[in-house]
C-alpha cells in the first residue's frame, strides 16, 4: 500500500524543525538513551504495553517495524525518536493516527512550542491533526537543551567581518 502522506509529513517535520535543536543530528547513544526516557514514563506505559526493541542501522534511514526501531549509526536526527515511537504504536504509515500520536509524543519529550511548531508544520503540508490530551505539564526533556527559538536559527548568522590589504 502506497503512503501517499509520506512527503508531505517528512516537509511538515522539516518545516518545523530545521535549523532548530530538534533537527540537529544525534549519535546512536543519544538517540537510544532518550527512547528509553520515554518508554520509562508512566504516560507510554499507558498506551503501549510490550517492549520496544532498539537496534541500530547501517542504511540511510531510520526505521520503524511493529515493535522495533532502528537508528542510524550516524547522523539521524533528534526528531527521529518521537518519529518513529509514533509508528510503534499507530501503524497507519503517515496517517491521521500516526500524525495525532506524533504531536502527542512531541508535546510529552519537549513540550507546548514544540508541539505547535509540528502542528504549524502539517498545517502547512494541508495534513490536518487531532490533538490528543496529554495530562503531563511538563516537558520529559529538559528545557533549557531547547532555549533556542523554535523555527530560529541555532547559530545567527554574523555579518561578514571586513578584511584587510592580502600581504604578498
Amino acid at each position: 500500500m502506497r503512503d501517499i502522506q509520506k512527503s508531505a509529513s517528512y516537509g511538515a517535520e522539516l518545516h518545523a524543525f530545521t535549523h532548530t535543536l530538534l533537527g540537529e543530528q544525534c549519535d546512536f547513544a543519544s538517540l537510544v538513551s532518550t527512547t528509553r526516557e520515554v518508554l520509562a514514563t508512566p504516560e507510554w506505559q499507558a498506551i503501549c504495553r510490550p517492549s520496544i526493541e532498539i537496534k541500530s542501522t547501517r542504511g540511510d534511514h531510520d526505521f520503524a517495524r511493529g515493535y522495533s526501531i532502528a537508528y542510524k549509526t550516524i547522523g539521524s536526527w533528534r526528531f527521529a525518536v518521537p518519529h518513529e515511537l509514533a509508528h510503534t504504536v499507530t501503524f497507519d504509515r503517515h496517517g491521521p493516527q500516526w500524525r495525532a500520536r506524533y504531536v502527542w509524543l512531541v508535546r510529552l519529550m519537549y513540550g507546548n512550542e514544540w508541539a505547535e511548531a509540528l502542528l504549524a508544520g502539517f498545517a502547512s503540508s494541508k495534513l490536518s491533526v487531532e490533538v490528543l490530551p496529554l495530562a503531563r505539564t511538563t516537558p520529559l526533556l529538559r528545557p533549557e537543551l531547547f532555549d533556542a527559538q523554535v523555527g530560529g536559527p541555532l547559530i545567527a548568522a554574523r555579518p561578514e567581518a571586513p578584511r584587510g590589504a592580502i600581504a604578498l
